[in-house]
């Protein structure tokens, strides 16, 4: 507009001026870059669990740096990051150090190192629970025809525990008892006849149980 205002300019100065319009002009019309998006992770699960550890695993997620992994805090009531994944060929990980028959909820996103750091979208809230303790079962028999099975080393997060009877050690077990008690008295049995018990702990989650290890079998000789 300036250039255009002097009728005396000269030929070069219209021309720099023209070439500066045209250059304006092309880059307005040109769609401001943006940084690539990452791709988010797939197929984040709960590869196993024990009693006091989580382990979890994803797909790989081929343009990133790592991975990103996210746990609920129940105190802060918000997520945490836990780990920092610095390999993109790392698919898996160990939440150790966790309490037994507990739930836990993680999230992960995969991120790419640069100027500035891109993160992907979060995963789907993913929730893991440990399992029970296995309890140590004692048994007795001190009045006839019963026997008296009790059990410890619980925790007051099982939802309960299931008793299991055979007549042999190596024979089949049955499930004679659904209890949230740590003790339970089997009744009408054969005199002189030797019982086998064992035990296990679960928790239910969402309504499916999630059952610990069996304990080491007891027996006992009915009186």
């Amino acid at each position: 507009n300036k250039v255009m205002k002097d009728m005396t300019i000269s030929k070069s100065k219209v021309d720099a001026a023209t070439k500066k319009l045209s250059t304006a002009v092309s880059n307005f019309n040109k769609p401001t870059p943006t940084p690539g998006k990452v791709e988010a992770v797939n197929g984040f699960k709960v590869a196993s669990t024990t009693t006091s550890s989580v382990k979890l695993a994803w797909n790989k997620v081929s343009d990133c740096t790592g991975y990103k992994i996210y746990r609920y805090d129940t105190s802060s009531k918000k997520y945490k990051l836990i780990k920092t994944i610095s390999n993109k060929n790392t698919l898996t990980y160990t939440d150790s150090k966790k309490s037994s028959s507990n739930t836990y909820s993680y999230k992960i996103r995969a991120y790419k190192s640069g100027s500035k750091t891109q993160y992907s979208a979060y995963s789907d809230i993913l929730k893991a629970t440990t399992k029970p303790l296995t309890p140590k079962v004692t048994v007795k028999s001190t009045k006839t025809k019963k026997a008296t099975i009790s059990w410890k080393n619980t925790s007051s997060r099982n939802s309960g525990y299931e008793v299991y009877m055979a007549t042999s050690k190596t024979g089949k077990y049955s499930l004679v008892k659904t209890t949230t008690a740590k003790t339970y008295t089997k009744t009408k049995l054969t005199k002189g006849k030797t019982y086998y018990f064992k035990v296990r702990a679960y928790k239910t989650v969402d309504g499916t149980n999630i059952y610990g290890n069996y304990s080491t079998v007891k027996y006992v000789k009915v009186k």
